[in-house]
C-alpha cells in the first residue's frame, strides 16, 4: 500500500526527564538520542511534518516540559493546522504546568493511589508524586483545559487503585485511560536481539501482565465505571483480534516517528530498528530505506504480540472502516473531549 499524506507525527521530543518509572525504557539510557534538537530545529521538524500532511502531533518524552521553547513549538504546530497532544507525567511545578496549556489534549500519567503510584513512579524518598500529579490535573482543569489520565495496568494496579483513580475523573470530569504494560526497545539504536527481548522481559517482570489478563480486566473496570474509564478502542480492539501482528500493521503509511535528537525511526517508535537522520524527512519518509521498512512492518520478530498503542491508532486510521467509525472511537483519545 502506497503511503498516504501521513496524519499523525510520534515526536519523542526529550528524554530528560525526572523520575523513573518502573515500567519506562528510556529511564534505562536517558542520554540516549543525543544532542537534542534545537528549537530552530523543532521549529523546522513542526514545518516539514505539516507539510507532509500531519494532522496530529503526539509528543512524549521523557517529560516534555522539561523543554522550555515546547509553548513555541505546540503553537507553531496550531498555527500550520496539526493538534498538538502532550504526554506529562505531571510531577512538574506551575511554570512547566503553564507550558502546557497551548496544547489541545493533555495526557497525564497517575498510576493509582499514593502508595502504587509512587512505588511505579519512583522520585527521590519523601517526594509525593501523587500530590504532584493531582496538582497538575487540577491546575488544567483550573485553566479550562479537559486533560485525561493515562494510566498504566500493572500486576501491582489493586481494585482501591481502579476506584483512586475514578474519584478523582469524577471530581474533576475527566477520563482515565488504561494501558498495558508493553516491551519496547526506544532508547536502543537497532540491532536489538531476541536476547535482548528476554533481558527486558525480566527488568519489567514485576510489573507485566499477561496481555489476555490486561483485556479482560480493562473490559472489568470499563463496565464498572463507564464514565470514567475508557473503552481503549479501537486499540484495544486489536489486541483482541490479535494484534498487529494478524490484523496487518500500517502504521508506517500514517505516521512518521521521530527521537530527540531528530532521527527518524522505523518501523515505530519502540522499535527503532532502521535509522535515519535527514535534514529532509519528506526524503527519509519516502526513501528507500523507509520503503523496504514499509514492506516489513508488522512481520519484523519483535512485531510478535505487539501492545503499541500509539502504532494501533496510527493503524485504524486506514484500516478500520467506515471512516465514521473510526472518528467515534479514534479521535476522542486523540483530540480530547474539550
Amino acid at each position: 500500500m502506497t503511503p498516504i499524506p501521513h496524519l499523525m507525527c510520534h515526536w519523542e521530543i526529550t528524554y530528560k526527564c525526572n523520575l523513573k518509572c518502573v515500567f519506562c525504557a528510556t529511564r534505562l539510557n536517558q542520554g540516549a538520542w543525543q544532542p537534542e534538537t534545537t528549537t530552530a530545529q523543532a521549529l523546522e521538524i513542526v514545518s516539514q511534518v505539516a507539510g507532509m500532511g500531519a494532522k496530529i502531533l503526539n509528543i512524549v518524552g521523557g517529560e516534555p516540559t522539561t523543554r522550555k521553547d515546547l509553548p513555541e513549538i505546540i503553537k507553531h504546530a496550531r498555527s500550520l493546522g496539526a493538534r498538538v497532544a502532550v504526554t506529562t507525567n505531571g510531577v512538574i511545578n506551575d511554570e512547566q504546568r503553564g507550558r502546557l496549556l497551548g496544547a489541545d489534549v493533555i495526557r497525564v500519567s497517575l498510576e493509582g493511589a499514593p502508595e502504587l503510584n509512587s512505588r511505579l513512579r519512583r522520585l527521590a524518598e519523601g517526594f509525593d508524586t501523587t500530590v504532584a500529579a493531582v496538582n497538575t490535573l487540577r491546575y488544567l482543569v483550573n485553566h479550562n483545559k479537559t486533560p485525561m489520565i493515562a494510566s498504566t495496568l500493572s500486576s501491582q494496579t489493586r481494585n482501591e487503585d481502579i476506584r483512586y483513580l475514578v474519584e478523582i475523573a469524577r471530581e474533576l470530569g475527566l477520563q482515565v485511560i488504561l494501558n498495558p504494560v508493553g516491551i519496547g526497545f526506544s532508547e536502543k539504536r537497532e540491532g536489538f536481539t531476541h536476547a535482548d527481548r528476554e533481558k527486558r522481559r525480566k527488568q519489567f517482570a514485576d510489573v507485566m501482565l499477561p496481555l489476555k489478563v490486561s483485556l479482560e480486566k480493562i473490559d472489568e473496570f470499563h463496565r464498572l465505571y463507564p464514565e470514567s474509564i475508557s473503552s481503549g478502542k479501537p486499540a484495544l480492539s486489536i489486541l483482541k483480534m490479535g494484534g498487529l501482528e494478524k490484523f496487518g500493521c500500517l502504521a508506517m503509511n500514517t505516521a512518521i516517528c521521530i527521537k530527540p535528537d531528530g532521527s527518524i525511526v522505523m518501523p515505530c517508535t519502540e522499535f527503532p530498528e532502521v535509522v535515519e537522520k535527514n535534514d529532509d524527512l519528506h526524503a527519509v519518509y519516502y526513501g528507500k530505506k523507509a520503503r523496504q521498512a514499509r514492506k516489513d512492518q508488522g512481520k519484523y520478530w519483535f512485531c510478535e504480540n505487539c501492545q503499541l498503542t500509539c502504532m494501533m491508532m496510527s493503524t485504524s486510521l486506514v484500516r478500520l472502516s467506515p471512516l465514521i467509525s473510526i472518528a467515534r472511537q479514534y479521535l476522542p483519545q486523540v483530540v480530547g473531549r474539550q
